[in-house]
């Protein structure tokens, strides 16, 4: 997308379609940050069928709920909904007061 709206402005040339290297971008520029997946390889997701994010190294298996602890899934802004839908026993379910 970006690289097709590039083309449209004249700057196309700066902006590659190849998988990899649009892959690669967001990679090297999230290291660090909150969704960091530095460690989140082409191979990788290859071989373990996708990596969550953040993922900071090669060597770390990635974290599947990254914003559990946020609002939204904590219940106060979702709270209504059944735990199957957010991989999670809802507040109101046997297992959450287990």
């Amino acid at each position: 997308m970006f690289a097709e709206l590039a083309s449209r402005l004249g700057a196309g040339a700066r902006f590659t379609t190849e998988p990899r290297a649009v892959f690669e971008e967001p990679r090297r520029a999230s290291a660090g940050g909150a969704a960091d997946r530095a460690g989140v390889t082409w191979e990788r997701v290859d071989a373990e069928d996708g990596v969550f994010r953040p993922c900071p190294s090669v060597d770390r298996p990635g974290t599947p709920w990254l914003f559990l602890d946020s609002p939204i899934l904590d219940g106060s802004i979702l709270g209504g909904l059944p735990g199957s839908i957010l991989g999670s026993p809802g507040p109101d379910s046997p297992e959450a007061a287990a």
